[in-house]
């Protein structure tokens, strides 16, 4: 007989239902409480160094999409639905990588593998198929009020179409520079520094530590009074 709800597990799901309303007071006057799966994003890293600002705006602009332009909604989520759920399956994938919290070797070649062989493989996945597409409705909106077109609407495009938005601070966690280095140009591992270079020749030198910081904001992007850090 499937039971409801379990009498062994029923008091902590309860305290976390509380938990959680603190942090979402929105599901406060939802008249329901299947919202468990969020108590990840309190507890577990990396998913509790979210970007409170962006959750808190993102969601109102749906909110205000589905109030006054809920056809212009509706196209945007059936046209990149595809694109939206690739997105959530990757960023669960990144997340549960063990290496989140791991200690990084001092040794400058072990470094250099880490980034070789899991960091930069990561990063692009991390930018292509979770961060592009995250900020696809918000870009493709605007570029669609502006009756310009969306053929060729990478990554590139999709955050220059934030930077003349009320939006632009969600376009800082992306290098352009970095990104195609590490897709189709050279990187080059020098002691303690890291040298992107795409294929026109613009590069960037980050030092081990800035890679780092790179990722880890890509993540989790830093904001004053959030959890990221």
């Amino acid at each position: 007989m499937a039971l409801e709800s379990c009498p062994l597990t029923e008091e902590l799901h309860k305290y976390r239902r509380k938990k959680i309303c603190l942090e979402f007071p929105i599901l406060s006057t939802c008249d329901y409480d299947c919202y468990s799966s969020l108590w990840k994003y309190l507890s577990h890293v990396p998913e509790r160094f979210y970007s409170k600002k962006a959750c808190r705006d993102i969601f109102k602009y749906l909110n205000n999409l589905k109030d006054y332009e809920p056809i212009s909604l509706i196209k945007i989520l059936k046209d990149y639905d595809r694109l939206l759920s690739l997105a959530f399956r990757s960023l669960g994938e990144i997340n549960s990588l063990h290496f989140h919290d791991m200690v990084l070797s001092s040794n400058e070649f072990d470094l250099m593998r880490f980034y070789d062989n899991y960091l930069h493989p990561t990063y692009l996945k991390l930018t292509e198929g979770v961060y592009a597409n995250l900020i696809l409705p918000i870009s493709a909106y605007h570029r669609i009020k502006r009756n310009a077109r969306l053929e060729r609407f990478d990554v590139y495009n999709r955050v220059e179409e934030l930077k003349v938005t009320q939006y632009a601070y969600l376009s800082d966690p992306y290098n352009n520079t970095i990104r195609n280095a590490i897709a189709h140009g050279k990187v080059i591992y020098r002691e303690r520094d890291i040298i992107y270079e795409d294929k026109k020749g613009k590069s960037i030198i980050l030092s081990s530590r800035d890679v780092v910081n790179l990722f880890d904001n890509t993540v989790s992007p830093k904001e004053e009074g959030s959890h990221a850090g």
